[in-house]
């Protein structure tokens, strides 16, 4: 039989190829129908791994019998004599024949958007422009089907179990709080431990089904994200997305109970893994007007066959003011797509927080690129740094391969303490920490506040409570770490031991520094300063605040064509740097900062008894401008609205009328006025 062959996609027509799979059971050949259909037709989306590339199974192909303009009464015909014959054959994947045949219906046929059939994969023009229409396809999808694969042993308990738990809870998007039905499963659960240990094989089938490679794969991550409506299948064994989604979130919440009552559990904290993206996007106020920021971070354990689609597979995510920067076109050279786009977002868009994706590469690595360009492609990142940057923009001059960045060099590493062993136990990990804080001395750190206090500031990178936003997660206070890392006299760590049985507080305190020490050591400087960076970083590096770049940069000297440039490290956490102290001076006495989430973004708010503004209070703006607060599409003077949620802020020009995103005190030239010594460093 012959080999399908693609007709191409009429631009003037508006059109899309869409699959009609005829029904038959489970063990018969997939036989389908491929046809050109407007893109406002009726269909479903399929989200599945593609899993290996071979086409070592083939569908087989009918041509359709009745003219495109009478589609809607051939969609439920039932009787397999009433389509055509078998005229060609199409190869598919092993993973796609299998989830073609469970999805079929017995009776009748199903009109399905399938990406490696509906998308001539031998066409590289085809392919980047369709890429460019996914997400429209996955958002006017009638239901996007999510096929986990075949059912196992225990994922119809999985599924079950997560249906009884999401029936009896509410989750509040705008309170990123849980609320319980009365008596629900859940509710009961929360507080009898025996009813958990009863329950066993339960949480040991959820755990195998969250492993499964869907859940993995960056390309889900968009299709998800768009659908109005999703359904998730392990075998035939269904159930909603949001109900799912809401039960994970709960399961979240009790995860170090379930992993400390069963010892051989071992459920992966959902913060390392793919997981944990889907669960922000999903339960998101505003799923598609995620920033880039957010999207890179959420996908940052999420993998792709193709490199490339680390960045074109979120695209139709991305605000719509940054998903200009990413075109798709598999034509280009991995290098090339991460350049091109690295450049033009610094150069368009001002922000530099890309640089600090930016890691050193090691041997094994292909890719050929100077430092500043991050390899979207890596997985086993470290959590990204909060810190300053929103406000300012990144100054950059571009020199063939090199890139000159304005900053300002804050230190001089002189000694590094790590990386933890994996098998440290939770004690000993304690019993290294308190080692690190004894070897960084006492009394008062350069920045100000005390050495023991910065410490602790630097292992939690800052995420502890009354910084981070209210709701965002549960975070220890500065108090509690104090207890474990200095018990103090003679019977202090009885009570804190007592303290910790109660409210799980050392578990949690271990927890955060592992996730937050994963692929990084602790370092010291000469000037006294000290953080968290890559641990690859090595004694004589130096720390640099470039503004515009929302964490400082550890930097290795070379000379590169005879003269000094540096290699990108990796980002840092610095006490003391994080949020423009090098660039604006302490925040002033009296006053604390804290972060709140302003539009989806992490914003600075400062306050002072009963102020609250985001206006920053270590310097006043230049004459000539002023704050401004984006409302309705418009700016206004006032920063809150109706409902005292803070706006978005901006800078007005008095005289030119011009709106930026961006502070005007901290450019180059006004921070040179200010006595800043800010200089050129060469990237390469």
């Amino acid at each position: 039989m012959n080999q399908y062959q693609y007709s191409p996609l009429r631009k003037d027509r508006d059109e899309l190829r869409l699959v009609r799979l005829l029904p038959g059971p489970i063990s018969a050949e997939v036989e389908i129908e491929i046809f050109h259909a407007p893109r406002s037709s009726k269909y479903e989306a399929l989200s599945y791994v593609w899993g290996p590339p071979e086409r070592t199974d083939v569908a087989l192909v009918r041509k359709p019998v009745k003219a495109l303009s009478k589609l809607v009464r051939y969609v439920n015909r039932s009787k397999r004599h009433e389509h055509s014959e078998p005229s060609a054959t199409i190869g598919i994947t092993d993973n796609l024949a299998v989830a073609l045949r469970h999805l079929r219906d017995p009776i009748k046929s199903r009109i399905l958007w399938v990406d490696a059939i509906c998308i001539n994969q031998d066409d590289l023009a085809e392919r980047s422009a369709e890429v460019l229409e996914m997400g429209s396809i996955y958002s006017r999808a009638e239901q996007v089907v999510v096929w986990l694969g075949p059912s196992s042993k225990d994922s119809r308990l999985a599924v079950e179990t997560l249906k009884k738990l999401g029936d009896g809870i509410r989750y509040h998007v705008d309170e990123h709080t849980i609320f319980y039905k009365t008596g629900s499963w859940a509710m009961r659960l929360e507080s009898d431990c025996e009813a958990l240990k009863f329950n066993q094989p339960s949480w040991f089938a959820i755990r195998d089904l969250l492993r499964r490679e869907w859940f993995s794969r960056v390309w889900v991550f968009q299709e998800i994200g768009l659908a109005t409506k999703a359904t998730l299948f392990a075998g035939q064994d269904g159930i909603d997305w949001f109900l799912f989604m809401t039960a994970i979130q709960w399961l979240w919440s009790i995860l170090e109970r379930l992993n400390e009552v069963f010892h051989d559990l071992k459920f992966e904290d959902l913060s390392a893994s793919g997981v944990d993206g889907l669960i922000n996007m999903s339960l998101s106020k505003y799923p598609r007007e995620i920033g880039l920021r957010n999207l890179l971070i959420f996908t940052s354990r999420l993998d792709s066959s193709d490199p490339r689609d680390r960045l074109y597979a979120i695209r139709a995510l991305v605000a719509p003011q940054e998903r200009k920067f990413i075109t798709p076109d598999y034509s280009k050279s991995v290098e090339e797509a991460f350049r091109n786009f690295t450049l033009r977002f610094f150069q368009e868009a001002g922000d530099g927080f890309l640089l600090t994706h930016c890691s050193l590469r090691d041997a094994s690595s292909k890719l050929q690129m100077p430092s500043w360009v991050p390899d979207f492609s890596a997985t086993d990142l470290p959590n990204m740094f909060y810190g300053f940057g929103r406000d300012s923009r990144i100054s950059t001059v571009l020199n063939n391969e090199s890139l000159t960045v304005q900053g300002v060099k804050l230190a001089t590493i002189t000694s590094l303490l790590g990386p933890f062993e994996t098998s440290y136990a939770n004690f000993e990990i304690i019993q290294v920490l308190r080692s690190w804080q004894v070897s960084c001395g006492s009394g008062m750190y350069p920045s100000g506040g005390l050495i023991s206090d910065a410490f602790i500031d630097a292992i939690f990178c800052g995420q502890l409570a009354g910084l981070m936003p209210t709701g965002w997660r549960s975070c220890l206070s500065l108090e509690e770490c104090r207890r474990i890392l200095n018990p103090g006299e003679a019977g202090v760590e009885v009570e804190v031991e007592v303290e910790d049985i109660k409210n799980n507080i050392k578990t949690r305190f271990v927890r955060e520094v592992r996730a937050n020490l994963h692929g990084r050591v602790f370092f010291k400087t000469w000037e006294g300063f000290f953080g968290i960076c890559p641990e690859s970083a090595k004694d004589g590096d130096v720390v640099v605040v470039f503004p515009g770049v929302n964490a400082p940069l550890v930097l290795r000297p070379v000379t590169h064509q005879g003269h000094l440039s540096y290699r990108i490290v990796g980002a840092s956490y610095v006490r003391g740097a994080m949020h423009a102290e090098v660039l604006l001076g302490s925040i002033p006495i009296g006053w604390t900062l804290s972060y709140k989430v302003v539009n989806g973004n992490f914003r600075q708010v400062f306050a002072l008894g009963n102020i609250l503004t985001q206006k920053d209070p270590r310097l006043p703006l230049p004459p000539e401008w002023r704050y401004k607060y984006l409302f309705g599409g418009s700016f206004q003077d006032a920063e809150l609205d109706s409902s005292m949620n803070f706006l978005p802020q901006a800078f007005e020009n008095v005289e030119t009328k011009e709106l930026s995103g961006y502070d005007p005190r901290l450019t180059p030239d006004a921070l040179r006025e200010r006595g800043i010594d800010v200089q050129g460093f060469v990237l390469v």
